[in-house]
């Protein structure tokens, strides 16, 4: 077998499969995918022209102490009744708090204290989580 292929035809004529370098170079994109520089920062412009609103967002893919973070803020911000808001709700304090923990090239309009509409954040926050659940491989 090649040391560079995943695959090879053998002396009878079929093709055989090498299981091991088929596995590693799934590993290695999936690995690929969560290094540090390589996938690690969302970035989208938004334009809401009915609102006229039209901004960038950056943000950075969070570790553990950043997802403890912006979890334990959002259930202080929610008083500790995250598990029964809906969806919604929870999607829009979740991306708040996100872009305050994590977040790069963030608007002043986004700021925790601020009036950010919360259909604009939660379709922010539809966003950087399909991102961040890409992540699973």
């Amino acid at each position: 077998m090649s040391e560079d292929k995943i695959t090879s035809i053998d002396k009878n004529g079929d093709v055989v499969v090498d299981k091991k370098k088929l596995r590693e170079e799934a590993a290695n994109k999936t690995l690929d995918k969560v290094l540090r520089g390589v996938n690690d920062t969302f970035t989208k412009h938004y334009k809401f022209e009915e609102l006229g609103l039209e901004f960038d967002i950056k943000v950075r893919y969070p570790n553990k102490r950043d997802s403890a973070k912006i979890n334990s803020m959002r259930e202080d911000l929610l008083d500790g009744t995250g598990t029964y808001q809906n969806y919604m709700t929870r999607m829009v304090y979740q991306t708040l708090c996100m872009l305050s923990v994590v977040g790069i090239d963030v608007p002043d309009y986004f700021d925790l204290d601020g009036y950010a509409r919360d259909d604009v954040t939660y379709e922010i926050g539809e966003d950087i989580n399909d991102w961040l659940n890409s992540f699973r491989g």
